[in-house]
C-alpha cells in the first residue's frame, strides 16, 4: 500500500512573505479534486519557488512515489517522463525525481539556505541534461508544456538556433501557434516565442496572431516585450494596423507600467503619421500625465522624436510649468524640454524660474533640480544672454545665495552656480561669487552644508589656476 504523504501543517515561505496550510485529503482523489488555482501557471513544472496561496495542498511527491505514478498527468510533468523515456534516458526519470524532493524540501523548510542550494545544483543538474538532448521531430508535440516551463523554455531556446531544420522549426511554431497568445503573456512561454520571432523576415502567420492582441499583450508583464518587438521590426502596413488597434486604449497604456513601453515603442519607430493618435491622447491631459511615473516617459519621447507635432503638448506644459516643477516626475518633463526643446520653450522656462527665485523655487526637493538644468542649459545656449545675465543677478542676492548655501536641496543649486560661473565666465563675474561665498556669515560657512559649498569653490578655483 502506497504510503499517505507527510502533512504540512504550516509551511512558511518567507520570500514571499506568505504561508500555506494543509488540511486532510485523501491522496487517492488527488487527481479528481486537482484546482489549478493551488499553483500559478508558471510554477507548474520545475519552478523553484511555489506561489503563497490561501489553497492548502500537500507537498509532493510522496515518499513511495512509483516512478511513473499517480499524479504526473495532474501537474504538468508527464511530458518530461515521457520526453526523456522517449530517448532511452531512464537516468532523466530517476535525477526528475530527485529534483522535485530537493524542491518539496526547499519549500517545506524555514531555512532556505542548503536547501535552496540543493535544490538549485538539482535543478542545473536537470538544465544540463536537457541540453545533451537534440530536438527532433518526435518530441514537437510535447514542445507546449515544455515552453512553459522555466528549464523546459530554455531548452526550447537552445534548440530554435538558426541551424535548425526549416521543416522542423515550422513543425514547431505550429504546435505553439494555437496558444502563441497566452505564451506571449507567460514569463517562460515568453521567451520562447521571442525566439519564434528572431529570424528575419518574421513568420507572417505568427505576426498577424500576435497582433490581434497587441492591446491585451501591451499591458501585460511579459507580454509587452512581445509587443515591442512586433513594433520595432513592422512594416507600414503593420503600423497603421497597430496604430488602429492601440486606439481605444491608448489613454490607459500611457500611464500603465507596461503599456508605456509600447507606446513609447510606437513613438520611436513608427512614422509621424502613425503616431497623432497618442499626441491626441496626451494633449487632452498633459497636466496628469506629465506628472505620471510612467507617462512623463511617453511625454519625453514625444518632445524627442515628434517635436513638429506637439505644438499644444508644450504649450500645455508652459501653462503648467511652476506646478510640474514641484512634482516628483514632472520636473524630468521639463528638464526633457530644456535639453531637446526650441530657443523659445528653453527661454519660457527660463523665465519662470527667474520670476519664482525669490519665492523659493531654488529651495525645494524637485524644483531646484529644474534650476540647477536652466544653469546647465544657459552655459551650453548662446542665445539665451538676456536670460543668463538675469538669473545671475538674482542668484548673486547676498540674503538668497546665503539661504540657498544653508539649504538642503538649494546649495545643489549653488555649487552648481559655481561650477557654471567658472566654467563659463571669466573675469568679473568670478570674483563676484568668490567674494560672497567667503564673506558669508560665519554659522553659514560652518555649517555642514556651507563646508561642502566652500569645497566645490575651492576645486573651481584649483582647476581655473591649473
Amino acid at each position: 500500500m502506497t504510503e499517505e504523504p507527510e502533512k504540512i501543517e504550516q509551511a512558511e515561505l518567507s520570500s514571499f512573505g506568505g504561508k500555506i496550510g494543509a488540511v486532510d485529503l485523501d491522496f487517492g482523489q488527488f487527481a479528481s479534486s486537482w484546482d489549478p488555482t493551488m499553483v500559478s501557471g508558471a510554477s507548474l513544472g520545475c519552478m523553484p519557488y511555489w506561489t503563497p496561496t490561501p489553497h492548502p495542498f500537500y507537498l509532493w511527491p510522496p515518499p513511495a512515489w512509483d516512478g511513473y505514478g499517480y499524479g504526473f498527468e495532474q501537474v504538468g510533468l508527464q511530458p518530461y517522463h515521457k520526453f526523456l523515456d522517449s530517448l532511452n534516458q531512464t537516468v532523466g526519470v530517476d535525477l526528475w525525481h530527485e529534483y522535485m524532493a530537493a524542491k518539496n524540501e526547499a519549500v517545506s523548510t524555514k531555512d532556505f539556505g542548503d536547501c535552496r542550494k540543493a535544490f538549485e545544483e538539482k535543478k542545473q543538474d536537470v538544465r544540463a541534461k536537457l541540453a545533451s538532448i537534440e530536438l527532433r521531430s518526435e518530441h514537437v508535440p510535447l514542445t507546449l508544456q515544455l515552453a512553459y516551463d522555466d528549464i523546459g523554455s530554455l531548452f526550447l531556446q537552445e534548440a530554435l538556433t538558426p541551424d535548425l531544420q526549416q521543416e522542423l522549426w515550422n513543425q514547431v511554431l505550429q504546435t505553439l501557434l494555437p496558444d502563441i497568445q497566452n505564451l506571449s503573456k507567460d514569463a517562460n512561454g515568453r521567451t520562447v516565442v521571442e525566439r519564434l520571432l528572431a529570424p528575419t523576415p518574421k513568420n507572417p502567420e505568427l505576426v498577424d496572431k500576435l497582433l490581434e492582441v497587441i492591446p491585451e499583450l501591451a499591458g501585460n508583464n511579459e507580454g509587452c516585450r512581445i509587443a515591442q518587438i512586433i513594433i520595432r521590426a513592422g512594416t507600414k502596413a503593420q503600423f497603421l494596423r497597430i496604430a488602429e488597434v492601440l486606439r481605444p486604449t491608448v489613454e490607459k497604456l500611457i500611464v500603465d507600467k507596461n503599456g508605456n513601453h509600447v507606446i513609447q515603442a510606437c513613438i520611436e519607430v513608427m512614422p509621424t503619421s502613425c503616431v497623432s493618435f497618442i499626441v491626441t491622447a496626451v494633449e487632452g491631459r498633459i497636466q496628469g500625465i506629465a506628472k505620471n511615473m510612467f507617462g512623463c516617459r511617453v511625454v519625453q519621447r514625444l518632445i524627442e522624436n515628434v517635436p513638429q507635432l506637439i505644438e499644444n503638448v508644450v504649450n500645455g506644459i508652459h501653462e503648467h510649468t511652476l506646478y510640474l516643477a514641484n512634482t516628483k516626475y514632472g520636473n524630468y518633463v521639463l528638464s526633457h524640454l530644456l535639453e531637446h526643446g526650441t530657443l523659445e520653450d528653453k527661454r519660457k522656462i527660463i523665465r519662470t524660474v527667474i520670476d519664482n527665485i525669490e519665492e523659493g523655487i531654488a529651495d525645494l526637493k524637485f524644483s531646484s533640480r529644474i534650476v540647477e538644468a536652466c544653469l546647465k542649459c544657459l552655459a551650453e545656449e548662446d542665445g539665451l544672454g538676456k536670460e543668463r545675465e538675469q538669473l545671475v543677478e538674482a542668484l548673486l542676492r547676498p540674503e538668497l545665495l546665503h539661504k540657498l548655501m544653508q539649504s538642503k536641496f538649494g546649495h545643489f543649486v549653488v555649487k552648481k552656480f559655481i561650477s557654471s560661473v567658472f566654467e563659463t565666465r571669466p573675469g568679473e563675474e568670478q570674483e563676484k561669487v568668490r567674494k560672497l561665498l567667503r564673506n558669508a556669515p560665519p554659522e553659514v560657512l560652518s555649517g555642514e552644508l556651507g563646508v561642502k559649498v566652500l569645497a566645490t569653490l575651492q576645486s573651481a578655483e584649483g582647476k581655473l589656476e591649473a
